[in-house]
């Protein structure tokens, strides 16, 4: 089930105030919101800590292609390394 940041930031206060027990959290929600309220499970209320200590939401963060970056920042690299190299030797000494 999917939960707005309203709701996950609720469950997640709850979880702390409940001392981290889950089986007292699952009774604070079910107390709270009726007895046929769906209770996430405790890895999601985990997810949930550390995407909040991440980014300050409940969400995560969006997934970059981060090997293309590094691709990309070498090639930039060699050609500054090539540039330094043509302009540090004179012409003809190779």
């Amino acid at each position: 089930m999917s939960y707005s940041n309203q709701q996950k930031a609720q469950f997640y206060e709850w979880w702390i105030e409940e001392g981290r027990s889950y089986a007292n959290f699952k009774r604070r929600v079910r107390r709270e919101n009726g007895r046929r309220a769906t209770v996430p499970a405790e890895n999601t209320i985990k997810d949930w800590q550390s995407n909040f200590r991440e980014n300050g939401t409940g969400q995560r963060r969006p997934k970059t292609k981060t090997r293309f970056v590094f691709k990309d920042l070498i090639l930039l690299e060699m050609r500054r390394v090539q540039k330094m190299a043509i302009s540090f030797f004179p012409e003809g000494y190779f």
